[in-house]
Parts: structure tokens; sequence; C-alpha cells
């Protein structure tokens, strides 16, 4: 009988840590998920800021061209 009771709670251990697993395996997942997101919204933010750097340099030497 008390194999059978130490067969059960390593069962459940089992059980318990291949649910562990899965949960953190997608927790894992949606992380690298919401980074990468991150990732391309910066990198848009760049192209943006850099497109904006151009439009400026451009317009100062406009200015300096009036002096």
């Amino acid at each position: 009988m008390e194999t059978d009771a130490i067969k059960e709670k390593y069962i459940r251990s089992e059980d318990a840590l291949s649910r562990l697993r899965d949960d953190i395996s997608q927790l894992i997942f949606t992380r690298i998920q919401d980074l990468q997101g991150t990732k391309e919204y910066l990198d848009t933010l760049v192209k943006e800021k850099e497109a904006v750097d151009a439009q400026l340099v451009e317009k100062m030497a406009k200015i300096a061209s009036f002096k």
C-alpha cells in the first residue's frame, strides 16, 4: 500500500512538473512575441526619427542659404 501511495505522489508530481513546463514555455513564447513587437515598433520609431532628422537638415540648409 505504501508503494502505491508513493507511486501516486510521483505521478502527481510528474504531472505538476509537466504543467509547469508547459506554462513556462508558453510564457517564454509570449514574451518573445512581445519583444519582437517592441523591436518592430522601435525600428519604426528610429526610421521616423531619421526621416525627421533629414528634413531638419534640409530646412537648416535652406535657412543657412538665405543668410
